[in-house]
């Protein structure tokens, strides 16, 4: 298996996006060629401006999927029809990962990223209306499968169009450590809303809104 493992692509002639020749990335090469640091990557704000944008759609992501099937309780859906609900944000998210590059070869990052908040912001209008039933919470199921499925090889994708690729490793672990503090608060804060005020639709509201102010920070 050793063996078999190439180190860099370009080692057998291959580069990114398939060109046949090392892209010209100004701004990741001045990254990769100063060797950057822990310290220098903090104080850029372009990773805080990621590192915003990520945490504030995936923690809104797993409180919505650790509160969806309580939630579908409350509204008197049937055990059988959230076991459903739970699988189809599954499988729209797998959708949404395997057509990510084919519509990434054709988009910009920044018209992705504004599509995903966008999506992400009508997902929780849809999860505000969750009283009307099975199909208000179906369609924020999907939207939020759609919209995270499609923001998981986004931050893959970005990482190295950033920072270069000989700093991949270090950038993501610094965000996911970002991120971190905003995931493991999401779930028990959708349940303390629904415990103050007997229902999800303010923290639905909330993150409504600030899903889609994300767009701001996009230029």
């Amino acid at each position: 298996i050793a063996m078999m493992v190439i180190n860099q692509p370009a080692d057998v002639g291959l580069h990114p996006d398939g060109d046949d020749k090392e892209p010209e990335h100004a701004d990741a090469d001045a990254y990769e060629a100063s060797g950057l640091t822990n310290k220098a990557i903090l104080a850029d704000p372009t990773f805080w401006i990621l590192a915003i944008i990520l945490s504030v759609f995936f923690s809104a992501m797993r409180g919505v999927v650790t509160n969806i099937a309580p939630m579908s309780v409350d509204e008197g859906i049937d055990p059988t029809l959230i076991a459903w609900l739970v699988s189809s944000y599954a499988v729209a998210g797998l959708i949404a990962k395997l057509v990510y590059a084919w519509i990434a070869d054709r988009a910009s990052p920044k018209l992705l990223l504004a599509i995903v908040m966008v999506g992400g912001g009508a997902a929780h209008v849809c999860l505000i209306f969750a009283e009307q039933g099975l199909p208000a919470i179906a369609a924020g199921a999907v939207l939020i499968g759609l919209t995270g499925g499609s923001l998981l090889p986004m931050q893959g994708y970005l990482v190295p169009r950033i920072f270069g690729r000989a700093v991949v490793g270090k950038v993501s672990g610094l965000l996911g450590l970002a991120m971190f503090v905003f995931n493991v608060f999401s779930p028990p804060l959708f349940g303390l809303i629904h415990d103050l005020f007997g229902n999800y639709d303010m923290v639905y509201l909330s993150y409504a809104i600030l899903t889609v102010a994300m767009i701001a920070l996009l230029p």
